[in-house]
């Protein structure tokens, strides 16, 4: 006789999908312990250091726009003050953690690469957090990116969505992923980096497309923001699974064997 065990009834909701971070000069320590150095990205669930001269492809699943206004400079463990989780559309741009209106809040900023580190914590910026999936296991990740990495993510998404050859079909397109060095007010820093997209053959496209639909359909909580610590001083190959139904296939088991074909992106919309 088998005994039950509780958590074979836990749901999607229990998950926790891992969150891909970009090292700076301060914080990190675990990632730096295992061998992380200002620039690299860390997978936090499996520990992985991912080196910035290599990167990583990526193709995105999802962007939800959040904002979030700490209202000190001071670094500690308190939450921010006011945050708001769906700030995504002109239509509906969000309502803080006390009902403000981020409308007609007098803190909002919408541009905080501009704004130097203690100047974006006296303000209610936009952050993105980047739903994607790793073309190395076919695993999803979140990155959350603020300060100066929003912009990039603005980028990207112009990209995308005015290209003609997607046709709003981002599940098609592959960019890699590094880091750029930037001098700040503050010191230096590094921002994410996208490069220009290539587009999937079809049958890896249709890989990607069944686990992007897996993955809008989970349940799972997005990153409610950290504090980002003041810089005082300056401081493999993409493989393809044969395509699956969406009953036989999960994120957790697309181990590829060949490369898919991938074709240059034309970028002149």
């Amino acid at each position: 006789m088998t005994l039950p065990r509780s958590m074979d009834n836990f749901g999607p909701e229990d998950l926790q999908i891992p969150e891909l971070k970009l090292i700076q000069n301060v914080g990190g320590d675990w990632a730096k312990t295992l061998g992380a150095e200002p620039g690299d990205f860390f997978l936090s669930l499996s520990d992985e250091v991912l080196k910035a001269e290599e990167g990583l492809d990526i193709v995105l699943v999802d962007i939800k726009k959040v904002r979030t206004y700490w209202g000190r400079t001071e670094i500690e463990d308190a939450p921010p003050e006011c945050q708001s989780l769906d700030a995504g559309t002109a239509a509906n741009p969000g309502f803080g953690t006390e009902g403000q209106d981020c409308k007609t809040c007098p803190y909002r900023s919408d541009t905080p690469w501009l704004l130097d580190t203690l100047d974006r914590r006296s303000k209610c910026t936009i952050d993105y957090n980047l739903i994607c999936i790793n073309m190395k296991d076919g695993n999803p990740f979140i990155f959350r990116a603020s300060g100066i990495s929003a912009q990039p993510v603005k980028e990207l998404f112009t990209n995308l969505k005015m290209n003609k050859q997607l046709k709003g079909e981002v599940h098609r397109a592959v960019t890699h992923a590094t880091s750029l060095k930037k001098k700040t007010a503050a010191g230096e820093a590094y921002a994410i980096h996208f490069s220009k997209p290539t587009l999937l053959g079809d049958e890896s496209a249709k890989q990607t497309f069944l686990l992007s639909q897996e993955i809008l359909g989970m349940t799972f909580a997005l990153p409610q923001g950290e504090e980002e610590l003041l810089h005082k001083e300056p401081a493999p190959q993409i493989q393809a699974d044969p395509v699956t139904t969406p009953e036989q296939h999960s994120p957790t088991d697309a181990r590829q064997e060949k490369p898919p074909e991938t074709t240059e992106i034309d970028m002149n919309f």
